[in-house]
């Protein structure tokens, strides 16, 4: 799944800044950053959307949607228990996924005059849904009958910034109109910050700097209106993390810069300059072999490495491993032979210096070091797609040199 945040976080590795919550429990694929600063109501308020509405809908009394949310764990723990191997229990729990995704959303349906049902059904939707018709028609629904959550419209406002990553064409339609039509003022700013992210992600994976810029302007909308900056999701106010997100869009490491420079040494002890690859095409992958979606995307690298071998083409590591013996191990183990540059930590300079807070992150350098695409997260198959383009650049550029 593509745009997963930070996975399993190495023991000791993070300050109070990056302290992880794992806020939806043990099978939700993503730990949120917490700002330090998040206020005791706001956290309350977070508890009470953990405990899922799924807290107040196994009450005494069952619901609907209580009712499924139990069928749906327990098919979930039977897939765990019967499927033992991680990639295939993954591929298991996903069918699972679409089966009830497709039936949350028909809940919804059902549910849509009883605010605690039809918000419970699309709290599961944003934290669970799988990609698909389903999830579609989800947010497509939520977008038609957002105003009938009014005393829950805070708990949409809290929950809503999950959408950041969550795959469904249908999600901007819907966020556009929650930042428009919305009667909370607060809602439509959390709608738009997440717009904005949404958006900035997407022109980075598709080197569009055309939706850069509309990203850039909708950000710095919510930063300039009050309402909207001041309006808290989980992730803290809205401002700061526009503020965030526009420093990231706007650093010397954004799409279409000239890659700053990386100096260091390798994991076999060898000097390294990310510029003198100049000439080639670079995947800069910022992992970790402790993060499961990282770890997912070895296979596909490897497979690059490997297509490309003794073309103008480089894999290169910045690794935030604390085991640099179990590094050596691991990558000798699974075939990984592309250049890995380790920092010993998640907080290591190379890493500061390029604002990585979330594993993976994927750069996609053209020949002459400009950076014409970013990757938050497991790209999977995308990552080949873009370096195929850059690499039938290089070798037409290269033939007309």
């Amino acid at each position: 799944m593509t745009g997963q945040e930070t996975l399993d976080l190495p023991s000791g590795a993070d300050p109070i800044e990056l302290a992880t919550f794992r806020t939806w429990g043990e099978d939700h694929p993503m730990r949120t950053l917490l700002s330090p600063n998040t206020s005791r109501s706001l956290i309350a308020c977070l508890i009470i959307l953990v405990g899922g509405t799924s807290g107040l809908a196994r009450a005494d009394e069952k619901t609907p949607y209580s009712q499924l949310y139990d069928e749906w764990e327990t098919d979930v723990a039977a897939v765990k228990e019967q499927v033992p191997v991680a990639a295939t229990q993954k591929a298991a729990i996903e069918n699972v996924g679409q089966v009830y995704s497709r039936r949350f959303v028909d809940l919804a349906r059902e549910q849509r005059q009883n605010e605690d049902q039809f918000f419970s059904c699309n709290l599961w939707l944003l934290v669970h849904g799988t990609p698909g018709d389903a999830l579609d028609e989800g947010m497509e629904l939520l977008r038609e009958n957002a105003d009938v959550l009014k005393s829950y419209a805070f708990n949409l406002q809290l929950a809503l910034s999950e959408a950041i990553s969550l795959q469904s064409e249908a999600a901007n339609p819907m966020l556009r109109h929650l930042s428009k039509k919305h009667h909370s003022a607060e809602l439509r700013g959390v709608a738009l910050y997440v717009l904005g992210v949404r958006l900035m992600r997407e022109a980075h994976a598709q080197g569009d700097l055309e939706l850069l810029h509309e990203a850039e302007q909708i950000l710095t909308n919510v930063i300039e209106t009050p309402e909207y900056a001041d309006a808290h999701s989980y992730r803290g106010a809205s401002g700061e993390k526009a503020a965030a997100a526009l420093e990231i869009l706007r650093g010397t490491n954004g799409l279409g810069k000239v890659a700053p420079e990386i100096e260091s040494t390798d994991l076999d002890g060898q000097p390294f300059r990310l510029s003198d690859l100049r000439g080639k095409v670079v995947v800069l992958s910022f992992s970790g072999h402790w993060c499961g979606p990282c770890r997912e995307m070895h296979p596909y690298e490897q497979a690059l490495v490997e297509k490309y071998a003794g073309e103008l083409f480089a894999v290169i590591e910045i690794n935030s491993d604390q085991d640099l013996d179990k590094l050596r191990t691991n990558m000798g183990e699974k075939g990984l032979t592309w250049t890995c540059v380790p920092e010993g930590s998640s907080l290591g300079p190379i890493q500061e210096a390029w604002k990585i807070e979330a594993w993976p992150r994927f750069f996609v350098l053209d020949r002459n070091g400009i950076i014409r695409f970013i990757f938050h997260g497991a790209p999977r198959e995308e990552l080949a797609e873009r370096v195929a383009i850059l690499m039938d650049e290089s070798i037409e550029a290269t033939a007309n040199d």
